[in-house]
C-alpha cells in the first residue's frame, strides 16, 4: 500500500472530524504511510486517535515508513501505538518516522500527546519518533522505547513555538534534538526522562546525547531546558551555537557507562549569553582517577564569550568544570564540586576576572581527591579570582595557575556555597566589565595573540551592535567605544556580521545579495577564509531548498561541498574561528579538540623551536611534495590523502623524530585533494592540496 488513508483539502472531512475508527494493524506488506494529511489547515485540527477509557489504544501503526505524515496540515495525535517503523541502518529522515510533519510556510500546528486523560502515544521500535519541520510543535506526555536515531526531532522553527514536556524515553540512541530554532519565539524543554543507549542502530555521526539544541546560523535562541533527567548519555545536555539558552535544574547521571568514553554532563559550545544554574551531574561507583580528568567532565564551556555558570553540583567528576577558548566575560560562582579529581580545568581559556560583580565567587570544594586539583590548566590573560570558600591556605602551593591567577582572600572554608545569582550591573558597569579592556586593547596573551585579539574584537563588536545604547551612555569614554565600533564595522568583522544578519531569516533573504556581499570580502586570515567558504555553501543550500515546491525540502551537500566543509570542520577553533563549529553542525559531526588545542598552544608558546605545523609544501605542486613534521616518543603517525569524494588515494607512515617526508603522487590527476595527519589514531591536522601539472 502507498497510503492506508489519504486526506486532502478537497476530501469531505469536516473541520471537526476525528479519525479514531480503531483501524487494525496493517501488516504483511510495508505501507508507505498509515495516515497522510495534506493542506488541511482548518482552525480545528484533524484528530487522529481519541480519548476513550483508560489504558486503551485507538489506532495501531505497524511496519510502515511513516505512521502519520502531515504536509502543511493541522494535526492532533492522541492515544495511538506506533511500532516497527524503523530502518536501523539508516541515517536520514526518510529512513522511517512514526509522526512526520513538514511545511514550507504558514503557522500549522502539530500536537502529539497531552496532559489530559489518556492523551498519550506509545512509540516502540522506531527510527525517529516525532519529526517536525517549521511547525508550531507540542510533544507532551508520550512514551518512547527502542528508538534507533532520535526520539523527538524538531527543525527550523521560523517564528514558531516548541514545547517538549513530560515525555519518557528508554533505550533511545538519542533523545531530543532541536535544530535551527534560532528564530523561534519560544522553545521549552522540560520534565522529560531520557535513558539513552549506545547500542541501537546506526545513529547519526555525532555522539549520542540526551538533549541537544543547535543552530547552523547563530541567532538568539529563546530556549529553556529545565527539570529534565538524563542518564547513560555520552552528553547529557548539549547546547551548540545557540545563544541565550537557560539550562537549569536538570539532572544528568552517568550510571552504567564505561570509564573509557568521552562524557559530558552539560556541554556549551560557541553559545553566548547562556545560563547554566542549579544542575546536578553525577557518576556513581568508584572515585575518579587521573585517567578521567579529560574523559569525565561535569560542565564544559567551550568558546562561550559570556556564560553564567553558578550553583551547580558536580559529583565524582574527573573535572568538575572545564573551559577552553574565548570565555571573555564568563563567570563561575557558587558551584559545589564533591570528590572531583580536578575542580576546574582550563585549556587555553581566555577568561576575565572572576569578581562576579563585586561578590565573592564562592565555589566550594568538598572531599578533594587530588590536593593539587583545585584549579588546573592554562589561562591566557592574568586574572583575579576571589573566594570565600575553597583552599584553607593560599592556593599558590597547590596550583599550576599561580602565574596567571591572583587568588584573593579570604580562604576560609564554608559549609555551603553562596547560592546568589550574578549581580545586575548598570549599563556602564556591564560595558566596562565585558568589553572595556578589549576596546582599549589592554588584553595581552602569551600565545596565539593575533587569534585571541581577533576573537575579542568580534565579541566586543557584536556586544555593541546588539546593545546600541552602549555607544551613548553619557560617559567620558563613549568616544572610545564609538571609534572602536566604527572602525570594526568597516573591517572584515563588520562585513561578516552583516552577512550573518542577512542569513538570520533564511526564508526571506535575497540569496544573491548575501552571496555577493560574502564574495566581496577580502580574506585576511584563516578565520576569514573559513567563514567565507562556509557562508557560500550555506547560501547555496538555502537557494536550492527555496526552489523546491514539495515537502521534500532537505538539500544534500555534494562531494565538493562536503570536502570543503570537512577541511574547515577538522581545524582547531582557536585558529579556524567560529566557522569550524558551523561546518561541524552542517555535517552533524563532533570533533574533540583537546589534544590539538594543547599542541597548538605549545607550538605557539615555543615559536623559537619552530615546530612544524604539518602543512604540505609546495602547494600547489605537480605531485611532488613534502611534509615537515615531528613525532614524540610512543607516537605513531600517518598521513592519508583523499580525493573530494572522500576516497583514500594513498597513505604514508610517519617516523618518530622531526623529519621531512617526501611524497610522490605524480599519477594523480590535476585537481584538489584533502589530506589528514593522524597521530595515535587521532586526527591532529587536516588540509587541502592542489595538484597542477
Amino acid at each position: 500500500l502507498s497510503s492506508f488513508i489519504q486526506l486532502y483539502n478537497s476530501n469531505p472531512i469536516t473541520a471537526t472530524s476525528v479519525l479514531a475508527a480503531s483501524y487494525p494493524p496493517v501488516v504483511g506488506t510495508r505501507t508507505f504511510v498509515g495516515v497522510e494529511a495534506t493542506n488541511m489547515t482548518n482552525a480545528i485540527p484533524l484528530q487522529i486517535g481519541g480519548m476513550p477509557i483508560a489504558n486503551s489504544i485507538d489506532n495501531t501503526f505497524d511496519y510502515m515508513d511513516y505512521g502519520i505524515r502531515a504536509n502543511g496540515s493541522n494535526v492532533t495525535v492522541y492515544n495511538n501505538f506506533f511500532k516497527n517503523i524503523k530502518n536501523p541502518a539508516g541515517n536520514k529522515i526518510s529512513d522511517r518516522c512514526a509522526v512526520f510533519a513538514s511545511q514550507k510556510s504558514g503557522p500549522c500546528r502539530l500536537k502529539v500527546g497531552g496532559f489530559g486523560a489518556n492523551e498519550l502515544n506509545l512509540f516502540d521500535e522506531c527510527t525517529i519518533g516525532v519529526y517536525a519541520y517549521s511547525y508550531h510543535a507540542e510533544v507532551v506526555n508520550n512514551t518512547f522505547s527502542n528508538i534507533y536515531k532520535t526520539g523527538i526531532d524538531i527543525e527550523q522553527g521560523q517564528q514558531r513555538t516548541i514545547t517538549i514536556d513530560a515525555n519518557q524515553m528508554t533505550n533511545a540512541y538519542s533523545g531530543i534534538l532541536c535544530k535551527d530554532i534560532g528564530t523561534c519565539t519560544n522553545t521549552y524543554i522540560a520534565n522529560n526522562i531520557i535513558d539513552v543507549s549506545t547500542g541501537l542502530g546506526n545513529g547519526p555521526t555525532i555522539a549520542n546525547y540526551g538533549i541537544m539544541v543547535t543552530n547552523t546560523n547563530i541567532t538568539p535562541t529563546l530556549c529553556t531546558i529545565t527539570n529534565n533527567y538524563v542518564q547513560k548519555a555520552k552528553t547529557g545536555i548539549w547546547v551548540y551555537r545557540a545563544p541565550t539558552v537557560d539550562v537549569e535544574h536538570n539532572t544528568v547521571d552517568f550510571i552504567g557507562l564505561s570509564n573509557g568514553l568521552q562524557l559530558y554532563g552539560i556541554r556549551m559550545i560557541n553559545s553566548d549569553k547562556c545560563t547554566v544554574k542549579n544542575n546536578t551531574v553525577s557518576k556513581t561507583g568508584a572515585l575518579p582517577t587521573s585517567g578521567l580528568i579529560n574523559l569525565l567532565r561535569g560542565i564544559s564551556i567551550e568558546n562561550n564569550p559570556l556564560a553564567y555558570v553558578y550553583t551547580n553540583t558536580l559529583n565524582q567528576m574527573g573535572t568538575g568544570i572545564f573551559a577552553t577558548g574565548t570565555c571573555t566575560s564568563s563567570s563561575f560562582s557558587c558551584n559545589v564540586m564533591n570528590t572531583c579529581y580536578y575542580g576546574f580545568k582550563f585549556i587555553g581559556a581566555d577568561i576575565g576576572d572572576q569578581l562576579n560583580g563585586g561578590q565573592q565567587s564562592d565555589n566550594y570544594w568538598n572531599g578533594i581527591i587530588n590536593q593539587q586539583g583545585w584549579i588546573r590548566g592554562t589561562i591566557m590573560p592574568a586574572i583575579s579570582w576571589y573566594f570565600t570558600s575553597g583552599p584553607t591556605t593560599a592556593p599558590s602551593a597547590l596550583n599550576t595557575l599561580v602565574s596567571t591567577i591572583n587568588f584573593s582572600s579570604p580562604y576560609a572554608t564554608s559549609s555551603s556555597p553562596c547560592g546568589h545569582s550574578p549581580i545586575q550591573l548598570t549599563q556602564t558597569e556591564s560595558r566596562e566589565l565585558k568589553i572595556g579592556k578589549i576596546v582599549r586593547n589592554q588584553n595581552s596573551y602569551d600565545t596565539l595573540s593575533a587569534e585571541f585579539k581577533l576573537r575579542d574584537s568580534i565579541f566586543a563588536y557584536h556586544e555593541l551592535k546588539t546593545n546600541a545604547t552602549w555607544l551613548n551612555l553619557g560617559t567620558t569614554d563613549d568616544l572610545q567605544y564609538q571609534s572602536f565600533y566604527n572602525y570594526t564595522k568597516n573591517s572584515n568583522i563588520g562585513k561578516f556580521e552583516k552577512v550573518r544578519g542577512l542569513l538570520i531569516d533564511s526564508t526571506m533573504i535575497d540569496t544573491l545579495d548575501v552571496e555577493i556581499t560574502n564574495q566581496n570580502i577580502r580574506s585576511r586570515c584563516t578565520m576569514d577564509e573559513n567563514q567565507q567558504t562556509v557562508n557560500q555553501i550555506y547560501v547555496h543550500k538555502i537557494r536550492m531548498e527555496g526552489k523546491d515546491t514539495t515537502m521534500n525540502y532537505t538539500y544534500e551537500y555534494d562531494s565538493l561541498e562536503i570536502a570543503a566543509l570537512q577541511n574547515v570542520a577538522y581545524q582547531d577553533p582557536l585558529t579556524g574561528g567560529d566557522a569550524v563549529y558551523q561546518a561541524r553542525v552542517m555535517l552533524f559531526i563532533d570533533v574533540i579538540d583537546d589534544e590539538l588545542t594543547k599542541s597548538l598552544l605549545l607550538h605557539s608558546a615555543q615559536e623559537e623551536v619552530k615546530i612544524p605545523d604539518y602543512k604540505l609544501y609546495p602547494n600547489p605542486n605537480n605531485g611532488n611534495m613534502q611534509l615537515k613534521y615531528s613525532l614524540k616518543e610512543n607516537e605513531n603517525g600517518i598521513i592519508i590523502i583523499y580525493d573530494l569524494m572522500g576516497r583514500e588515494m594513498n597513505k604514508y607512515k610517519l617516523v618518530q623524530g622531526e623529519t621531512i617526508l617526501n611524497i610522490n603522487e605524480e599519477n594523480l590527476l590535476n585537481g584538489m585533494y584533502m589530506y589528514r595527519v593522524m597521530v595515535n589514531d587521532k586526527s591532529v591536522y587536516a588540509g587541502k592540496v592542489i595538484i597542477s601539472k
